[in-house]
Formats: C-alpha cells, structure tokens, sequence
C-alpha cells in the first residue's frame, strides 16, 4: 500500500509530499483515522474499531488490475472510510479476553480463576493455523450492531471450509452469536499457506475476514532432549500426520559438541575465566541450521547461570534458578560466539563441577535413526517415531529430524553419561517469545547483571 503523505524534503529532492509504502507510513494514518471512528462512535472498544476496519475493507490490486489475494501483504484489505461506520457484525474483545489469550500461550499471569483462551480462538477479524492437520476448529463470537439474518460463505482453495451454524439470526443490535469453523485439507500444498476468506452476507452488510492456514504433513514437538547412560538408546517422538500419504524423513546430525570440563565456585557474573567464571568461543559456518549452548551441572542443588553473546555482540540469556541451562538458536548467524558460564550459588558455597558443550549441527553421521520412515498415517492420526542412537562417546549431541510436506522440524538432543546423573537443562530457545514462560515448579531468581562486552576478551578456547 502507498500513501500519499508529507515527507522530508531532505532526502526526496525537496518534495514535501509524496507517495510512500510500509507500516511506519501506514500505521499513522491508519491510526488517526482510528481516532475520527472513535470521535463518531465513542463507546466502541478498540477491538471494535479494529474489527470494523478490517472487515469493510476492499481489494488490494496489483499493478495489472488484478486481486492481490496475499493476506500476509495485504492484511484485511484497504480501508474503506464510506463502510468503516456501519459495518454490521464486529468481532469484539474485552480486556480480560486479551488476559486469556496471553495466558493460552502458556505464560501464567497469576490472576486466580481468569482462565485461558486458545491462540487460534482468540476473538479476532482473521482466521489463521500455522500447523493444519486432520479436521481443525476455531471458535469466533460476533456482535450484532445491525439485527438480521447473516449467511456464511468461505472460500479457501484446496481447504473444505465448514461454518456452524452456517445462519446467524440476530433481532437486536448488541446480541451476540458464537459459530464455529472447521478446516480440512483436501488438495492444498502441504507446508505452504492456502489463502482466502470467511464472510457474512447480511442486512445488506459483507462482513469479511481474511484466512491463511498452512497444511502440515507432520505435526511434531519443536524439541525434544532425551538422555541415555551409555552410547546407546532411544527416544520417543510423538507425531501427529496431517496427510494419508507416506511421509518421508530425514534426519541431520547427530553432531556431537565440543565439550569443556570446569570447576568453579560461587561467585559475581564476570565476563572472563577466574574462580567463578569460565569463557570459550565457538565459531559457527554460515547455513548452520542450530548452534546450541549449554552447561550441564554435577549438583542439582547447585545453581549455574550462562550468557552468550552472538557475532553482532547481542545477549542471550539463560539465568533461571536451574542447576544446568542451555539456549538454542535456530539459523544462526555465522560467526564466533562468545559464552560465559557463571557458578552463582552451591551448596554451602562449595566447588562445584560441570560441562561447557557447544554443539553446531551438520549433516547425517550415520550414528542415528529415525524408524518408521516413510510415516504412514491417516491425516489425523497420532503416532510415535523411534529416535535410535548407538555408538555415541560420552557428551551432548544435537539433531534435527524434518518431515517432507512439513516446514516445522523437530530439533532433538541426546546426552550420554557415563552412568553417574547429569543435570540436564530446559532447552531456550533464542528469540522465542514462549522463553518467557515461567516454570511455576522451579523457584525464581534476581538475573545477574551482565556487564558491557567489548568482543575482544582474551577466551579460554
């Protein structure tokens, strides 16, 4: 979209307006013409304003006349002033419905008996599933501001789309009707977005929404950390198939990391290696799928804390209550990656033993896999995969498990000890908003402070 508005003459050859495209162009208007609905309509919650807008909104066209149907280019469309004011059914929001919704992500608010809300059933103008299989159902309720009788019709190519009911009735404005919607692949590409949209015909009212899912051919856990005493085991990978056609899989790695055995004993956060802190590097080749980071403590009791810092000289923070801990990051950025590892408490502050590993994945070793493959099962159904390792030396080892038809792998550690128990940590996940969890079982902590990194320490490599 471009919006024809005032801009600096420097830098647009002393133009004072002009024709410009991106949110930070958009949303200004956007905004204010948020506040001129409002001036009209002054107890509409902001979920109705936002729901007003986007379903009276029209077509985006390309340049050649034709429908840009990319809802994740073109939103709900372009607003329209002349149908933004009496758009007939909106999608509402209360302040405590955005408080389940958070809650639904999985980060405990702790306010007692508030509840959560499913991401996918948040009360939004828009329909979206990152990961369709089987038969998926969403929960939407409108609110009439124009009483009617209001059909459904959607339409997204390759998706059976089922609206119940179908008819919604309303004889007042302010009443409000709860329908459901059922997605099912039947031709759609498998791991790609199938587009289209929802709308209600009514009252002389098109109430419409935007739809992206994405059909998965697997479905499985993000990641998965398994331990074996000794260099042979198994795991389990619970699977979910979105397809009756065989899946294939492949597997990547196991890589083992490279290691460093340490004894420190408590002390304050210091970005160098002294009594109570050890630094290493690791470099990590461009296309690197995973770099993961970890420190495995000897003692449960005690308390080892880990900041790395990536080659633009951003941290990453792994500083819970935990014994051990450890961060992921998933296509990493090439380069040399500074870790500290830190002791902060033990038991009556005593030395305290751990391991350093940083792991990088690389191709099939041919030291684990992956059974059955192809995956045969009915899209819908459940089922279990074998991760098999044998032959591994003591350590920690990373892989990644991907399913063809699916753009979600399942990244996978295996830790071998030699028989004695390791603390093995929660896996983080840099950049991962679901990091911000908070595991009510384990007791919380002050974060240390971390000091400035100039990126030229001297590292104990």
């Amino acid at each position: 979209m471009a919006v024809l508005a005032g801009v600096s003459p420097i830098g647009s050859g002393g133009d004072q307006f002009g024709m410009m495209s991106g949110t930070s162009m958009a949303a200004p208007h956007v905004a204010g013409f948020g506040a001129l609905i409002l001036a009209k309509n002054p107890t509409w919650s902001p979920a109705t304003v936002k729901s007003a807008m986007m379903t009276t909104a029209s077509d985006i066209k390309n340049a050649d006349g034709s429908r840009n149907g990319d809802v994740f280019a073109t939103g709900a469309g372009q607003v329209d002033i002349a149908r933004v004011l009496d758009p007939g059914l909106v999608y509402d929001n209360s302040e405590d419905d955005y408080l389940k919704f958070v809650q639904g992500t999985g980060l405990d608010l702790g306010i007692p008996d508030l509840g959560t809300t499913a991401p996918r059933d948040m009360n939004v103008a828009s329909f979206a599933l990152g990961a369709l299989t089987g038969k998926t159902e969403v929960t939407r309720t409108v609110t009439a501001l124009t009483p009617g009788v209001y059909r459904a019709k959607a339409s997204v190519p390759g998706v059976r789309v089922t609206v119940t009911p179908s008819v919604l009735s309303f004889n007042a404005a302010g009443e409000k009707r709860t329908f459901k919607v059922k997605f099912e692949n039947t031709s759609a590409a498998l791991g790609q977005f199938a587009m289209g949209n929802l709308v209600w015909h009514g009252a002389g009212k098109n109430v419409a929404s935007p739809v992206a899912v994405r059909p998965q051919s697997v479905v499985a856990p993000a990641n998965l950390a398994f331990t074996s005493e000794g260099g042979q085991g198994q795991g389990d990978i619970p699977v979910v198939s979105g397809t009756n056609a065989p899946v294939k899989i492949t597997l990547d790695g196991l890589s083992k990391a490279d290691s460093s055995a340490i004894e420190l004993v408590p002390g304050p956060l210091a970005l160098d290696t002294d009594a109570s802190n050890f630094a290493k590097e690791v470099t990590v080749p461009a296309g690197s799928p995973l770099a993961k980071f970890s420190v495995f403590s000897s003692d449960e009791a005690a308390d080892f804390d880990m900041v790395v810092f990536n080659p633009a000289g951003q941290a990453l923070l792994a500083q819970t209550a935990s014994a051990s801990e450890s961060i992921s990051v998933p296509n990493p950025a090439p380069g040399v990656y500074a870790i500290f590892v830190n002791l902060y408490a033990s038991p009556n502050g005593q030395p305290t033993k751990a391991s350093v590993d940083a792991a990088v994945l690389g191709a099939n070793v041919g030291n684990a896999t992956v059974t059955p493959n192809p995956l045969r099962l009915g899209n819908g159904k459940s089922g279990i995969l074998k991760l098999q390792w044998k032959g591994l030396a003591e350590g920690s080892y990373i892989g990644r498990v991907t399913f063809a038809g699916s753009s979600a792998p399942t990244f996978v550690s295996v830790v071998v000890t030699p028989g004695s128990a390791l603390v093995v940590p929660a896996d983080e996940t840099a950049d991962d908003p679901a990091n911000d969890k908070k595991d009510k079982a384990k007791k919380e902590k002050k974060k240390q402070e971390v000091p400035e990194f100039s990126g030229n320490r001297n590292m104990d490599l």
